[in-house]
């Protein structure tokens, strides 16, 4: 049985998405079906942000286009279209040596995976998965499957899926390469971000040092006496009135 997940993605750890002792592989392969499509929702692609600090690395980058298919690295997924929840199925199956691709169906994105010589397709995006790949039965399975999802035309995806000619692997398998790119921008930028956290905790706590030893000092110096210069080394010079200098 799948374990319902409310969690957003980016809270699940990977070690979470990996597949267990015992675990067969299509077993698996709808756990972590199941896990995306449960920890994650459908928006536009653009719908993420960037800090600064990303933004330079990405123009450091040389390649302007690295989040041109929306956001990619699973920790700072939070939704998208559904080549890239079917991205995040296919991450995980090849991370545990699941052959695995992005597949396009000229309308829709799904993941097919290769288990024991046979060809299955999972939808992260409907929630339904994995189902044999097979051209013979594949409308009919098209069908019986998405009929259990709560949305989704089981006609039209079928059509979508049995239209062979113009299905494919997603933008020439390039998304690998794109994540891969988005994960390194993301890396140096958190580096970065590190370090400058790091820089302004070291000032901080200078400043606070030196204001503690100023007050010491000045807590230190006799009432009624001023320096000779400011600073830490100052030297007294006490005022003497002419009473006191026998002057009186």
């Amino acid at each position: 049985m799948t374990a319902v997940t409310i969690k957003p993605i980016s809270e699940i750890a990977d070690s979470a998405l990996d597949i267990t002792e015992g675990e067969s592989q299509l077993g698996y392969v709808k756990r972590v079906t199941d896990v995306v499509h449960l920890s994650t929702f459908n928006c536009d692609p653009t719908e993420f942000s960037l800090s600064w600090l990303d933004r330079l690395f990405l123009w450091r980058s040389g390649n302007p286009s690295a989040f041109a298919e929306g956001m990619l690295v699973k920790d700072r997924f939070t939704c998208g279209f559904c080549h890239q929840r079917a991205f995040l199925v296919h991450q995980a199956l090849k991370r545990n040596g699941i052959a695995s691709d992005v597949f396009g169906l000229n309308g829709h994105v799904v993941t097919r995976v290769n288990i024991d010589g046979k060809q299955y397709y999972t939808d992260s995006d409907y929630g339904v998965g994995p189902f044999p790949a097979a051209a013979e039965t594949l409308e009919e399975t098209v069908r019986n499957t998405y009929s259990l999802s709560a949305w989704g035309d089981p006609d039209l995806l079928a059509s979508l899926y049995t239209s062979a000619e113009d299905n494919q692997i997603y933008i020439n398998n390039n998304i690998d390469q794109m994540a891969t790119q988005q994960a390194t921008i993301l890396r140096q930028s958190g580096v970065a971000a590190n370090l400058l956290l790091s820089t302004s905790a070291l000032y901080l706590l200078s400043c606070i040092f030196l204001t503690r030893r100023k007050a010491e000092h000045e807590s230190s110096v006799p009432h009624g006496a001023a320096t000779s210069a400011d600073g830490p080394d100052a030297v007294p010079i006490v005022l003497v009135g002419a009473d006191d200098a026998g002057l009186g």
